[in-house]
């Protein structure tokens, strides 16, 4: 407590003035001895009530000057002393303390897990929330935040209750993935609706990562947030002086040569360990998991570099849904020290291969080459099911059935083999076909007609083909050219061995114009022309070739080793069209797409952080929104079958590069002048956060009892006189 005017507390030495008059007034008695009296003795009871009524009166003389002189000097409570009181938050309001609403946001970030001197920021965070929270005043009310790519709302509501705020504080999730601070920062604002607008603070708990606070890309959110109607925020660096570099090794996100495997054939995964700290050593091994369980330990070479390339070849046994780990011993940071890749191996993919000739032309066939090359008759376990028709037969219901007695081995590929025409219908059910996510291999031959599949397939570019159909150069010769190459799935095809289709020679091919919106070119001739054109159409892929996959214009490119494997790369990169709905990026909806034919039913969602949720799937797909959190999620039916989906991290989370000054004062400007402050020393925020909030004055309370004291005094006085009336001579 302490006092607006203390100089008038030199006051209180006029609390002696009752007391001295009283002892004056017992020495100016004077004792006459009466003979009449002398028989006359006053009980022992009546004596002590005559003394209990005069020092009560004392009392009360000396309380109601001492109030008097404390109320004219203006008595002020801190507020925060008033959290130490049973009847706090009613003295607070009588004393006209307003209520105020704070909304707390913890970085969740897996920075927040770096390890300094023994501690973490995200351990330091939770010490402050405690400390903030047991110096507030009773009734003042918090809600809190972990910040996110999409916000947790660890207390969804301003709450006034101490214990509760402290068991949601312990049951907050531990930090995982990225941060979107302009995202949180508006759910903050959200938690004050319906309060008034007086008395509102957020405050801001972080490490001074400046990646996802002052990066390009934030930026440009905090613009637009700037000019909302915000409270005063308070930004606080948690982390201290954490340095911007620590021993600390980081996975890079995984990518493999294949998205889709089958049974028995080996798929190759890349990933790089990566540190930012200068000379710094790496770890000696990694661990290699699939579904969770430890496969395979391999070294790390010894090196300098802050970045070391390194590949894990895996062959599954078993069909279904799989997921490689890849894992190294946990450092200062141990929230980079995993990377997951999720991956579907099928028994065999599925393809429907269309030939340009009708299957009564005669036994051989143009189609043979390619479908002899995916799938030899004599291989025990070949990686692709064929089925081949004839143009005569290719209608739209071909696509959804079965290719073997497996009735999901509805088609995933489809090639188009030297075909001469197709009819509107057909062209629409191969636009379906690539937008539920499959894939189609274009290969056009002599008998190719250009008009039709430009006018009814490319559409000036905006068809389901990549590239329109230009004339045939049947008068050059030329080969593939290498460059690019090993930026593609096409990759294993760049070595330039003696045999390779790099040393092809092409003496006939189509001219191919890309100039569809989304077209690119994988390989080109030596002449420039385009030999192969990709396109993305809804979730699948559209590859065309500039030659078919035959004898045609007697190519040897069916000569070359490599043919089997050309084939076979261009396959599974097309079946692979929907793996990226298994490898997601944060906050991407997950997207359930059972096998064909199944009835919808019940499924279990498991998140990475433990959560689970069964959900009554009325029609496929499921759409699970809630992805924020990096890491495996599961998706398990009553039958038993999993399928795993991987939300992949932010690598730039590694980069602990704090916040410099001019980042600091970026973000500040597009605020009101003081609407965002850095403070860093509590004290200095828990003083600042007073400011808004006067400390009560209790002088009225003062000048109350003064007039309860005058009431009482009156009354002790009326009655002594009432029962000892005054002698008249």
């Amino acid at each position: 407590m302490s006092f607006l005017h203390s100089a008038i507390l030199f006051a209180l030495v006029a609390l002696a003035i009752p007391v001295i008059v009283h002892l004056l007034n017992r020495r100016r008695v004077v004792v006459v001895d009466w003979a009449a009296m002398q028989f006359l003795k006053v009980s022992r009871r009546a004596r002590r009530t005559v003394m209990l009524e005069h020092m009560l009166l004392l009392a009360v003389r000396v309380l109601l000057i001492a109030c008097l002189v404390l109320a004219v000097a203006l008595p002020v409570l801190r507020i925060s002393c008033l959290s130490r009181l049973p009847a706090g938050g009613t003295l607070a309001s009588l004393a006209g303390h307003t209520q105020r609403d704070l909304v707390i946001i913890i970085d969740g970030s897996d920075s927040m897990l770096a390890v300094h001197e023994g501690k973490t920021a995200h351990d330091e965070a939770r010490s402050w929330v405690r400390e903030l929270v047991n110096a507030l005043p009773p009734g003042d009310r918090v809600a809190i935040i972990q910040a996110k790519e999409r916000p947790i709302t660890v207390l969804n509501r301003l709450s006034a209750d101490r214990q509760e705020l402290y068991d949601r504080l312990e049951q907050m999730p531990p930090p995982r993935g990225s941060v979107d601070w302009p995202r949180s920062l508006e759910e903050a604002q959200r938690a004050f609706e319906g309060t008034p607008d007086g008395g509102r603070e957020i405050i801001i708990l972080s490490d001074g990562q400046r990646q996802g606070w002052a990066d390009g890309t934030t930026l440009g959110q905090w613009q637009s947030l700037g000019r909302q109607p915000l409270p005063r925020i308070w930004v606080v660096n948690v982390a201290g002086q954490r340095p911007a570099t620590l021993p600390n090794w980081s996975v890079s996100p995984i990518t493999a040569n294949r998205t889709l495997a089958t049974v028995g054939r080996e798929v190759i995964f890349r990933f790089n360990l990566q540190t930012r700290q200068p000379n710094a050593v790496p770890p000696k091994k990694f661990d290699v998991l699939v579904d969770g369980k430890r496969v395979g330990e391999q070294s790390v070479p010894r090196s300098t570099e802050p970045s070391i390339a390194l590949t894990v070849k895996h062959s599954f046994t078993t069909v279904g849904s799989h997921v490689v780990s890849i894992r190294i011993p946990d450092d200062a940071m141990p929230g980079d020290n995993r990377r997951d890749f999720a991956i579907d191996v099928l028994p065999a993919i599925p393809v429907l291969l269309v030939d340009g000739d009708a299957f009564d032309a005669g036994p051989a066939r143009g189609s043979d080459f390619i479908r002899y090359a995916i799938a030899p008759p004599n291989h025990p376990q070949p990686s692709f099911a064929v089925k081949a028709i004839g143009i005569n037969a290719f209608a739209s219901q071909v696509l959804n059935e079965p290719i073997t007695a497996d009735p999901s081995s509805t088609p995933r590929v489809l090639v188009l083999q030297n075909i001469a025409r197709l009819n509107s219908t057909q062209h629409q059910a191969i636009e379906q076909f690539i937008a539920n996510g499959h894939g189609v291999l274009v290969l056009p031959g002599p008998r190719t007609e250009a008009a039709g599949f430009n006018r009814l397939g490319h559409r000036a570019g905006d068809g389901w083909l990549p590239a329109s159909l230009g004339g045939i150069v049947d008068n050059a010769t030329s080969m593939l050219l290498p460059d690019g190459l090993e930026q593609t799935f096409l990759e294993p095809l760049a070595k330039g061995d003696a045999d390779s289709v790099l040393k092809s020679n092409f003496t006939g091919w189509w001219k191919l114009d890309p100039a569809a919106d989304g077209a690119s070119v994988i390989a080109r001739l030596q002449t420039g022309d385009p030999f192969l054109v990709e396109k993305r159409t809804g979730a699948g892929r559209v590859l065309q070739s500039a030659v078919p996959f035959d004898d045609s214009w007697k190519n040897d490119l069916l000569r070359s080793h490599d043919f089997v494997r050309l084939c076979h790369e261009c396959l599974f990169h097309l079946a692979g069209a929907r793996a990226r709905e298994v490898n997601l990026s944060p906050s991407q909806p997950l997207l359930h797409q059972p096998a064909a034919g199944e009835p919808p039913g019940r499924v279990t969602v498991f998140w990475p952080d433990g959560r689970q949720r069964r959900f009554e799937v009325p029609a496929w797909p499921l759409t699970v929104n809630d992805t924020r959190e990096p890491g495996v999620y599961r998706v398990a039916d009553d039958g038993g079958r999993s399928r795993y989906y991987v939300v992949q991290a932010d690598g730039n989370e590694s980069n602990l590069q704090p916040c410099g000054e001019s980042d600091r004062q970026s973000i500040a400007d597009m605020f009101p002048p003081g609407r965002l402050r850095y403070e860093n020393e509590r004290p200095a925020i828990f003083n600042g956060l007073r400011d808004g909030a006067r400390d009560p004055e209790f002088g009225w309370l003062l000048l109350l009892a003064v007039l309860g004291l005058l009431l009482t005094e009156l009354a002790i006085t009326r009655a002594h006189i009432r029962d000892n009336p005054p002698v008249n001579d």
